[in-house]
């Protein structure tokens, strides 16, 4: 994998999804702290961004920090 490139979760396949709302439950909670871990790499990658990347990108530098400084959790 490109040390830039973003990596997706993959969807779980319809055979392999949990039936009843305990599953449904732990496959929805699976996929948020997925998603949460992505975003924090995310906010991560961006923070350490030189000046050159985040013009290729259209960023500002104070755009950059304002995004990284966000929570985990925060779309």
């Amino acid at each position: 994998m490109q040390p830039n490139a973003v990596c997706l979760p993959r969807p779980i396949p319809q055979s392999h999804r949990p039936t009843g709302s305990v599953g449904r439950f732990f496959t929805l909670l699976l996929t948020r702290l997925v998603e949460w871990q992505e975003r924090a790499e995310q906010r991560h990658h961006l923070a350490g961004m030189d000046e050159r990347m985040r013009k290729d990108i259209g960023i500002s530098h104070a755009d950059a920090l304002r995004e990284a400084d966000k929570p985990f959790w925060k779309a």
